[in-house]
């Protein structure tokens, strides 16, 4: 959050269940911030937690993850990012990366378990093939922090 001076830029929390990181960003001034989750319960607490002030400045909803990012314009997030198993429980036949790109105007953040998932991606090489680059990487036991950028030719 150090490095993004712009904290009006667009957001997205794909999975964000409550809202725990959105809210993290929120209260380090970041005011256009988005999330979706499928679980109905985890909006609802969210909202029943949230001040009128935070809703105002986070836009949040109950959607499948698929059809929110169908509807999402290109380019239309600074930045996207995910935590834990929310991508990688996509079936393979939704290309998640492709998508991710096309919605992400710079930046695309990953905190996952590369290898010991459902449906194993080469997430590399499938965001390099998608005109990104991994620019920063970094290991905690199992799971790994990557930050793709956007390349902007």
């Amino acid at each position: 959050s150090k490095k993004i001076k712009n904290k009006k830029l667009k957001i997205l929390d794909l999975g964000c269940n409550q809202g725990r990181h959105i809210k993290y960003l929120y209260n380090r001034k970041f005011d256009n911030l988005y999330g979706v989750d499928i679980m109905k319960k985890a909006i609802t607490v969210f909202k029943q937690n949230s001040s009128v002030k935070e809703k105002k400045h986070i836009k949040i909803r109950q959607d499948y993850i698929q059809r929110y990012l169908n509807k999402t314009k290109n380019d239309f997030f600074f930045a996207s990012y995910t935590f834990g198993a929310t991508i990688e429980l996509l079936h393979p036949s939704f290309d998640i990366v492709k998508e991710l790109i096309r919605v992400s105007r710079k930046y695309v953040f990953l905190y996952i378990n590369e290898n010991e998932h459902w449906y194993p991606r080469f997430y590399v090489f499938e965001f390099r093939r998608n005109n990104a680059k991994l620019i920063y990487k970094n290991k905690f036991g199992k799971m790994s922090f990557l930050v793709f950028e956007k390349n902007i030719d």
